[in-house]
């Protein structure tokens, strides 16, 4: 089985590294390289994180999850009918208020991360 890595990112304050794989994704704490946290046998395309550092994003199959970072617990699983096909690539707006995404269907998605709590 491959391995191939999809995507590496420092955070916007440089404390975590992170790296998406075909078997999962991991987060070290810098500058010790210790992980802080880890999910292994799903394939992820991309992880972002939000400049504000409070959040990261991981694009997985046909879903992609809000995470706090601090607490490691997610916030929020974006699919459905928005997400029909995966997502390859997320950016976090420099506000914080959106999360963008697209993938090799062509199509742009947008987040409006200000609405999660609303029901």
């Amino acid at each position: 089985m491959r391995n191939d890595i999809r995507s590496i990112k420092f955070s916007p304050d440089n404390r975590f590294f992170a790296v998406a794989a075909d078997n999962g994704f991991m987060i070290w704490s810098l500058p010790d390289w210790n992980i802080y946290h880890e999910i292994l046998n799903q394939k992820i395309s991309d992880i972002a994180f939000s400049h504000d550092g409070k959040m990261f994003a991981v694009a997985e199959v046909m879903q992609v999850t809000l995470w706090s970072l601090e607490s490691i617990t997610p916030i929020a699983l974006l699919k459905g009918k928005r997400l029909l096909a995966d997502v390859d690539v997320m950016v976090f707006s420099p506000d914080g208020s959106m999360l963008a995404g697209g993938g090799f269907d062509g199509v742009l998605r947008l987040w409006d991360l200000r609405k999660l709590n609303e029901n």
